[in-house]
């Protein structure tokens, strides 16, 4: 029997404020002076010469919050054993070079390698065999198809002019919309998705999602869609035709990859959501299931805010113990709330905002930064951005109604918003894991590798208001297959870190050349939930022939980018990974670095 996890929804207590400073946040946006904000910095580029051996003793040393002196006790946790990898990609020549526990090998050989580690993981392993929940098994819905009279307003072109739609009635505003079919935005926007060019289909891997709904059958090929554990017997129609359309956007895109799809449809007598379901065993699935995708709404009751909550703290201890990749949409509330759904506040998901087909950000796309209600520790979300808005072809745009209900609601050609966005994302990193394997069970290096692959610009700047002056650029594909070297450190708190600092070279650099390096690791949601900090920081540090590139040294994200450009020079760089303080947790650790 499948294994979910449950939690009660939403606690409430009243957050504290923070000020900060920072003019630059870690996706390279202005901030302006504003309550709540996030410490970061992203580019500290003013080279400094001549440094010492040190190369650290004028670094600004950073103030310690409340929320870093945490009294909290760090949990025990399992004992794992350390394991750390390399793997780089130079996309022209299509040379590959794989390293595991320091030693060189092929891609077959590291496969081999690395899977048997992974079946040995203690901490996946506790933590699986630890939730013991009892779930309501799969009811099937017995729902009744018309394909006789199919919305099909798009006539079957590529492109779609949907002219004004209101998104989540006055919550999110309205959008002028032109929606895409995704076979042409894969096919012809190469930097959109040139994973879908390689001929990558997601062979191999699982994708699960959660909904409020499940997806009728007959849409895409029964044998890529598996239904999984349930907790009613009746949806809305609409949210049939939602998970309908998240399960065809992941098969359009990556149709070799199997979908699970899991339903969250339990509320009490006030229609309040108070179980959350969630696939905790996907690395024992067949086959696994390497991505999860939440993008159905799911807010706090009451004054709406933007607290870490227990559906947060799920979806952290998810990923941080089975290394599931995990994405979320960040919602589309920015007007006049900005608050983002709750699963986007988890600080291990990877959360998507939403981007229009002209490069502009929707402005119903959430923006609101996650506060920790006790402590006031602020978090930057969402993450990334990527496209949004397809639609599909109207020979399989059919009608839906689900048994007992008295009339029918068309399944329309079109999904937009963050769901979109994150659903896509979603599809397009399962074809990064069929080709690059390194990836799989790494979320922390693939949010590393989706921060430096966001290069492409966003051309309004008024989406983020917490966040202020200019939008982060959104996703560009085309960067996840260029001249990255990622790095992946795993194993107990008392690993590869020597005085506090992780310290290497990057060889075979170019003079005069813009790079981007990014670090992201994983956090305890358990920690997270009870203590307001994270159990560690860590600040990211560039340096060539002595002299400072670069530094990242936010205080409460777990992740860091730096963007800078070389000089003459091409000497080796010098990365530096500086754990500012540590409370505990294992080091689950990941790096990219990639040559724009």
């Amino acid at each position: 029997m499948s294994l979910l996890v449950c939690g009660a929804c939403a606690m409430s207590a009243q957050a504290a404020a923070e000020n900060a400073s920072a003019k630059v946040d870690v996706l390279g946006r202005h901030i302006s002076d504003m309550r709540n904000m996030p410490d970061a910095y992203v580019k500290n580029v003013k080279k400094q010469a001549n440094r010492d051996a040190g190369l650290q003793k004028d670094l600004p040393k950073k103030p310690k919050s409340l929320a870093r002196l945490s009294s909290y006790p760090y949990p025990r946790e399992n004992t794992v054993q350390p394991t750390s990898g390399e793997y780089s990609y130079r996309a022209f020549s299509g040379s590959r070079k794989y390293i595991l526990n320091g030693q060189t090998m092929d891609e077959a050989t590291y496969v081999s390698e690395i899977n048997k580690k992974e079946l040995k993981d203690a901490a996946r392993e506790g933590y699986v065999k630890g939730k013991t929940w009892n779930y309501p098994a799969l009811e099937y819905h017995n729902f009744i198809y018309y394909n006789n009279n199919p919305s099909n307003e798009c006539g079957n072109q590529d492109f779609c002019d949907l002219g004004t739609v209101y998104m989540n009635g006055n919550y999110g505003g309205t959008e002028n919309i032109t929606a895409a079919t995704i076979p042409y935005v894969a096919q012809n926007i190469s930097h959109v998705n040139a994973l879908y060019n390689t001929g990558a289909q997601g062979n191999g891997i699982g994708i699960y999602f959660l909904e409020k709904g499940a997806p009728t059958t007959g849409v895409i090929p029964s044998n890529k869609l598996i239904y999984g554990a349930d907790c009613d017997h009746t949806y809305g129609a609409a949210d049939v035709v939602k998970a309908t359309n998240v399960a065809r956007t992941l098969n359009t895109v990556a149709p070799g990859a199997t979908i699970h799809s899991y339903s969250d449809n339990c509320s009490d007598g006030y229609g309040v959501d108070n179980l959350v379901a969630l696939r905790v065993d996907g690395f024992y699935a067949q086959p696994q299931l390497h991505i999860g995708n939440v993008s159905f709404t799911a807010m706090s009751t009451g004054t709406p805010n933007n607290y870490y909550s227990e559906r947060s703290r799920v979806l952290d201890d998810i990923v941080y113990n089975t290394r599931q990749i995990q994405f979320a949409g960040a919602g589309d509330y920015a007007a006049p709330l900005g608050q983002m759904n709750e699963f986007a506040l988890s600080l291990n998901a990877i959360t998507v905002g939403a981007v229009r087909n002209g490069g502009t950000y929707y402005k119903s796309s959430s923006w609101k930064n996650g506060v920790h209600p006790q402590t006031g520790m602020t978090y930057v979300k969402p993450e990334i951005a990527n496209v949004a808005d397809f639609y599909f072809p109207s020979s399989y745009v059919p009608l839906v109604r689900g048994t007992g209900y008295s009339s029918g609601s068309p399944l329309t050609q079109h999904f937009l918003g963050t769901a979109s966005a994150s659903t896509y994302t979603a599809a397009t990193v399962a074809l990064l894991l069929e080709k690059y394997p390194f990836y799989r069970w790494h979320p922390e290096v693939v949010k590393a590798l989706l921060l430096t692959s966001s290069t492409l610009p966003i051309s309004n700047a008024s989406h983020d208001q917490d966040n202020g002056g200019y939008a982060a650029n959104f996703l560009d594909a085309s960067q996840l297959i260029g001249k990255n070297h990622s790095r992946f450190w795993y194993g107990n708190n008392g690993d590869y870190f020597v005085n506090e600092i992780i310290e290497f070279n990057e060889q075979n650099i170019k003079a005069n050349k813009k790079y981007r390096v990014a670090i992201a690791w994983l956090v305890s949601g358990d920690y997270v939930f009870h203590s307001g900090a994270l159990p560690f920081d860590l600040d990211i540090e560039v340096y060539q022939d002595g002299n400072s590139l670069g530094s990242s040294t936010s205080y409460d994200n777990p992740f860091e980018m730096v963007e800078f450009t070389t000089g003459n020079s091409t000497s080796n760089l010098t990365i530096r990974i500086r754990r500012y303080f540590n409370n505990g947790g294992r080091v689950v650790l990941g790096y990219n670095i990639v040559e724009l």
